[in-house]
């Protein structure tokens, strides 16, 4: 057999199967949630750790996954932006995770109704929080 004629096999090296590549090629298939996940994605990623944004890119794939819904992947985008300075992008990755369950046992109208009370959630707590260090500084003082 002529040496020429055999197959050559070249390794070819393929992006890792990360959950962040896996996000992007889902919704690069869906136009109607493209523009605001690039909206989302520059102000998440900006300064983000890698892990980090696997970790919330693996939320956000559950959301898809449990069936949650666009409305579900849109509030979680706009909670993620809009909290980000308050929650770290771990924890509003728990959020995405604790939604996927809600999703799963009570559909997809309880766990958006879960995301959406989150940034109420949030402010509500922090006030209080305010409330209670304002004391305990005036009486370390």
């Amino acid at each position: 057999m002529n040496p020429r004629s055999r197959a050559q096999l070249q390794v070819i090296e393929a992006e890792p199967d990360r959950a962040v590549t896996r996000l992007h090629h889902l919704i690069r298939h869906r136009e109607a949630l493209r523009g605001p996940f690039q909206d989302c994605w520059a102000a998440l990623s900006a300064g983000a750790e890698d892990a980090v944004l696997e970790r919330w890119s693996e939320a956000a794939l559950e959301l898809a996954f449990v069936n949650a819904g666009p409305d579900c992947q849109l509030a979680f985008w706009r909670i993620s932006s809009e909290l980000k300075p308050a929650l770290s992008l771990n924890e509003l990755a728990d959020c995405a995770h604790a939604a996927a369950d809600i999703c799963r046992g009570a559909g997809a109208q309880a766990a958006l109704a879960s995301l959406q009370a989150l940034p109420v959630a949030q402010r509500t707590l922090a006030a209080s929080l305010a409330g209670c260090r304002a004391p305990a500084a005036a009486l370390a003082g």
